[in-house]
């Protein structure tokens, strides 16, 4: 009886694991209906890794958290918040390398490479978007453990997140200047290696859109990535094929771009609404976070 009546709680309490996790899951696929929603699936992400006994499930949770994070400190409006928000995120990514390395850069017993690779990418993420909330060159001494840990993710698994390394290090590199990061003993970092860097991840990530016949990323964040780059060098002729084809899957409506972009909605209807909203006036440039500014605007109006 005592056996039975103890097997019937563990039971239940999977149950309602399995049950709370199924609803942080649903909360943060609803994240664009509502910011508030990834905030809510980040605590219920939380309060199910510290409950957590099994280090790989604990780990797990505490991207998911980090993910969710990354997703809601994009949506806070004060630059503290948004600091606040994503040094949360970044501890919590830490803590999922730290429980799925055996030693840095390998992987725990049970472990994939493609699983600590997705642990250090958010870490890479969080922290890049902590850097640039408090600005670049107050946090400049993070810029070699960003690298060290996008290159890590690149070593373990370059696919992960549409090679997202690859798109966060082209970001990077265009966003810091090449003389901060020289003084940080970092080379490489021109707008040129920053569009090696994208077109890397863009090329990586075709797909062949039949309805429209054309191609584009799989991830609408490399796309919007790699305007910024191409317009800063004025390269117009592939900038004008790339912004093409975003006008045309745009024109289709909010249900094509869902349809194309499944896993990333709310983030593919942003990037095409700021592709596009930049392209029409420079003054909604910085709104966007698009730095080529005006130089954006123009290329836009020159494509026919």
């Amino acid at each position: 009886m005592k056996n039975t009546f103890l097997s019937l709680c563990v039971l239940f309490s999977f149950n309602a694991l399995s049950n709370t996790l199924e609803m942080a899951n649903d909360l943060f696929s609803k994240r664009g209906e509502k910011v508030e929603n990834s905030k809510e699936a980040a605590s219920i992400f939380k309060a199910l890794a510290d409950s957590e006994s099994d280090s790989k499930k604990k780990a797990l949770r505490r991207l998911d958290q980090a993910k969710s994070l990354y997703y809601f400190g994009g949506k806070v409006a004060s630059k503290e918040h948004k600091k606040k928000v994503y040094t949360e995120a970044f501890q919590s990514a830490n803590e999922a390398i730290k429980l799925m390395s055996s030693s840095k850069g390998v992987p725990a017993p049970g472990v994939e490479k493609s699983e600590l690779a997705l642990a250090h990418y958010q870490y890479s993420i969080n922290l890049a978007r902590w850097g640039q909330a408090n600005g670049i060159s107050a946090s400049i001494s993070k810029l070699n453990e960003l690298v060290e840990n996008l290159n890590l993710t690149n070593e373990l698994d370059e696919t992960v997140e549409n090679f997202g390394a690859y798109r966060t290090l082209g970001r990077t590199k265009f966003k810091v200047p090449a003389a901060l990061a020289r003084l940080m003993g970092l080379g490489n970092f021109t707008t040129e290696d920053a569009l090696d860097a994208l077109f890397n991840a863009y090329d990586s990530t075709i797909m062949y859109v039949d309805e429209l016949g054309l191609e584009t990323s799989k991830d609408s964040t490399t796309t919007l990535y790699l305007l910024d780059v191409l317009a800063d060098l004025e390269e117009r002729g592939d900038f004008c094929e790339i912004f093409r084809s975003v006008k045309e899957i745009s024109a289709k409506g909010d249900e094509f771009v869902a349809k194309l972009f499944p896993g990333k909605v709310p983030e593919s209807k942003e990037n095409f609404k700021n592709i596009l909203a930049c392209a029409a006036s420079k003054d909604a440039c910085d709104a966007a976070d698009i730095q080529s500014g005006k130089d954006f605007t123009d290329l836009a109006n020159s494509c026919r």
